[in-house]
């Protein structure tokens, strides 16, 4: 992964983990999303971001294409 990407997936888990620090685990993931929101870009994705909330301490996945 170049080091662009891992600079923006790391901004974006912050991001995150301050919103469940905030909200905390159980909510819907429509109350997450408007918490989190994300610009689109339209492009081929080289790298996704997968977040659990639901549970205590909050779940992160990466996955690189």
């Amino acid at each position: 992964m170049t080091l662009e990407l891992e600079e923006l997936t790391g901004k974006i888990i912050s991001c995150a983990i301050e919103v469940h620090k905030k909200l905390g685990p159980g909510f819907l993931e429509s109350i997450y999303q408007v918490a989190l929101p994300m610009e689109l870009v339209k492009q081929k994705l080289k790298v996704g971001l997968l977040f659990n909330f639901a549970r205590a301490v909050l779940k992160i996945k990466r996955v690189v294409n």
